[in-house]
């Protein structure tokens, strides 16, 4: 936040208009931009609050204004970081592990605290996004840029963030991006170089398999590139034919046609687990665009015929401001439970209007909301592991029809259990296998519009469980394109085990491992 005071030396009375990058451009009052006699404020500045600032008087008897003010440069710069990294990040029980924590670009005189984070849990500290909650490993902190484990044990496996503060009174940087330390806990350890080292002094054709594997997939379609996300060329030819002889022409000579991609309207909420009494912001982003859009916000609700609705009909939407604004946020003050739900936004320029399709739908969440629907989960935690089965019970209070189990996963929203991702009985949503995949947020959700408290569950693999991957993949991305592939594998492992390059982390008598199991491989190293 910062602000900025006019004043002139002559008479009273006065009024001020601001003016920012040029004198004919006037800055309005929004929920960032608060004009108080004399003085502009700006919160949560932004990159795009930097610039020239002009001011100017007004008032109603003569002289009825002022000159326009000398400008004022205001340049906005990044908050400073906190960045964490762990030392070694794998670690054996017993080793010492070192915690470093940095502030980027920014002076000295910070003073560092480091946490563990824990699953979130209402009243305690959080992360911003409250993926997490955190305890501390220390009390105010220390000049020290380093915090040491030792010995460290199973116990301190898991995930870690730092943050800084300095000055009276402390101004703290937000918590860094959590790092994870992990313990060795499969039955087999080999160092990554000594295994190459192996691999290619057994087998002088393996680098050419491995460069045939590549070109093979990306021919068989199985690598994929990814589209320039700001133009599509196309190519384009035509031809003349008729009945009568000469029947066709010449094609013509090829048209490259460049066509603009369509500009994506971007939806964030902070924060998206929210309390009641919250503020929450809305913010929309055009994402590689110009200026000049105008942002509208909406609240999503049950598909209904003639109201405006999504592309793929999943919701319809309904306004939350009217023909948009030029701020990019808009803010829910104070935030209640009749907040929670689905939100999307637009953006239009021009006249006639232009408009943006909606945003992916963005989800604002309440751990404990009251309503005619609850979610529970069994087993009752938030944390599961690979392969166990998880039930989803939504509870109906009354007459909650035409509900539907609901999840935001890396996918987006996702609805319906049965067949999906699971089978259904009664209001009963069982997952037989878990897997990473069905990470996410889960709600029940009534025909009315109505939600229920949300549940963030993590699927995770268990320490130790072995790497799958595909064997008809496998077997076709490598086997088809080397003869020699089979054979070097087969060396490497005889010239490994030979050489003791396999180092045992466990038991000493444990060997290599393969087990199959429909037609996933699981190697364990």
């Amino acid at each position: 936040m910062f602000s900025l005071m006019c004043s002139v030396e002559s008479h009273s009375d006065w009024r001020y208009k601001w003016y920012k990058d040029s004198k004919d451009t006037l800055v309005y009052q929004s929920n960032r931009h608060t004009v108080t006699g004399d003085t502009l404020t700006i919160s949560r500045a932004a990159e795009s609050d930097q610039g020239l600032y002009w001011c100017q008087g007004e008032r109603d008897s003569r002289p009825k204004s002022t000159s326009i003010s000398q400008p004022v440069n205001i340049t906005v710069n990044d908050q400073p970081k906190a960045v964490l990294s762990i030392s070694p990040q794998w670690m054996n029980p017993g080793d010492s592990v070192t915690l470093n924590c940095e502030v980027k670009e920014s002076s000295t005189g910070w003073r560092f605290s480091w946490y563990k984070t824990v699953p979130y849990r209402a009243g305690l500290p959080s992360l911003l996004d409250k993926s997490y909650s955190v305890e501390p490993l220390s009390g105010y902190g220390t000049t020290e840029e380093s915090y040491t484990l030792s010995p460290a044990g199973p116990t301190d496996t898991g995930g870690y963030v730092c943050r800084a503060g300095r000055g009276d009174p402390v101004y703290y940087t937000d918590y860094s991006q959590h790092q994870c330390l992990w313990s060795e806990g499969s039955p087999v350890s080999i160092s990554l170089s000594r295994l190459l080292c192996g691999l290619l002094v057994v087998s002088p054709f393996l680098l050419v398999s491995i460069i045939l594997m590549v070109k093979y997939c990306r021919a068989g379609g199985l690598f994929s590139r990814a589209k320039s996300p700001e133009v599509e060329v196309s190519q384009y030819q035509c031809q003349g034919r008729r009945t009568a002889r000469p029947q066709s022409s010449q094609r013509s000579v090829s048209l490259h046609v460049s066509a603009n991609v369509q500009p994506k309207a971007v939806l964030s909420i902070s924060p998206q687990w929210m309390n009641p009494g919250d503020s929450v912001s809305l913010i929309c982003e055009v994402k590689e665009s110009s200026t000049g859009w105008r942002f509208s916000w909406y609240k999503t609700v049950p598909y209904r015929a003639g109201l405006p609705s999504l592309l793929d009909k999943s919701y319809s939407v309904v306004p939350l401001s009217g023909n948009g604004t030029t701020e990019e946020s808009y803010t829910l003050s104070p935030a209640g439970p009749a907040d929670t739900g689905g939100y999307v936004c637009r953006a239009g320029r021009g006249d006639p209007v232009y408009y943006t399709d909606y945003s992916k739908p963005q989800c604002l969440w309440s751990g404990d909301l009251q309503s005619s629907l609850s979610l529970r989960i069994s087993p009752n935690t938030t944390q599961h592991f690979t392969s166990k089965s998880l039930s989803l019970i939504c509870d109906l209070k009354g007459n909650s029809t035409g509900w539907r189990l609901m999840r935001y996963t890396e996918t987006g929203v996702e609805s319906g259990c049965s067949p999906h991702w699971g089978s259904i009985t009664g209001s009963t949503c069982t997952i037989t296998s878990t897997d990473t995949g069905d990470s996410g947020v889960y709600w029940c959700e009534s025909g009315s519009g109505q939600y229920s408290n949300a549940v963030n569950i993590t699927v995770s693999v268990p320490p130790g469980f072995p790497v799958s991957i595909s064997l008809s993949r496998l077997l076709c991305g490598l086997l088809v394109v080397s003869p020699f592939l089979l054979v070097s594998i087969i060396l490497m492992v005889k010239y490994c085990r030979a050489g003791g390059l396999f180092s045992t982390a466990k038991s000493p008598d444990a060997e290599l491992r393969c087990d199959f199991v429909d037609e996933q491989t699981e190697i364990s190293l």
